[in-house]
């Protein structure tokens, strides 16, 4: 080789770099997408567990350790119907708002089985459950109590008058949306579900039922996928239906 001389790369060469470059990029970037949406959900859905439990003490603290007893005459828990509790969401959420500085709170009513649609969502782009495809609805009957609030950062809670029992422990479910209207709006990704127990205690839905409620080939799957995350100590692990 003579002084001053240079090596360049041959056009076949750069082409079979830039080959080589593709290809690991396919194998390696959903896996990395992945992960960071996973992050993401995980965040998400720790800081909405968070500001939810810290309401709830906070409110305990002015009304109460047990739920069922908050100022019953007027409270969330003052009614019955055929021996279990209604709750009055928009009287909940002025518990919640003692401590939580709600951007709005809106109440709504279903009816039959309308598809569930909140936190300005689109009028024909209702929540999926965790397929993806298939539409969440308010259930027989519609609820006779409903309201949706939204968070200073967008996300957006849920919550409707479940039905419980006198003896129950759980006294009613939070449907949270961790980035307000953005997609996906699916059950297990953006959205999770937590119960509010009567000790003020907040846990994922349906403990223990992840196996046949956050897996895929249910069509109303994801309601329990916030449990299995919480009882997988906080992770979204391998055998999770991303």
């Amino acid at each position: 080789m003579k002084a001053g001389s240079k090596y360049a790369f041959t056009l076949a060469e750069v082409l079979i770099t830039l080959g080589i470059i593709g290809v690991v990029a396919a194998l390696t970037l959903p896996t990395l997408i992945a992960n960071y949406q996973k992050q993401v959900s995980l965040t998400g859905l720790k800081k909405n567990y968070s500001i939810l439990s810290q309401a709830i003490e906070f409110a305990q603290a002015e009304h109460g350790d047990d739920l069922k007893g908050w100022n019953s005459s007027d409270g969330p828990f003052q009614w019955y119907y055929n021996n279990q509790f209604l709750i009055n969401v928009p009287n909940l959420f002025n518990y919640l708002s003692e401590s939580v500085n709600f951007a709005k709170v809106v109440e709504v009513s279903f009816g039959g089985n309308a598809n569930v649609t909140f936190c300005d969502l689109p009028d024909g782009q209702p929540y999926k459950w965790l397929d993806g495809k298939t539409n969440v609805n308010s259930g027989n009957g519609g609820y006779w109590s409903a309201a949706w609030a939204q968070l200073q950062d967008g996300s957006c809670w849920f919550i409707a008058d479940t039905k419980r029992a006198n003896s129950s422990q759980i006294m009613t479910n939070v449907m949270i949306d961790i980035n307000g209207n953005k997609n996906p709006n699916r059950l297990g990704r953006d959205v999770f579900v937590l119960s509010i127990n009567q000790n003020g205690k907040i846990s994922g839905y349906a403990p223990g039922w992840y196996q046949s409620e956050c897996k895929p080939g249910n069509n109303r799957a994801g309601e329990a996928c916030a449990a299995k995350i919480i009882e997988d100590g906080w992770q979204i692990k391998k055998d999770y239906p991303w």
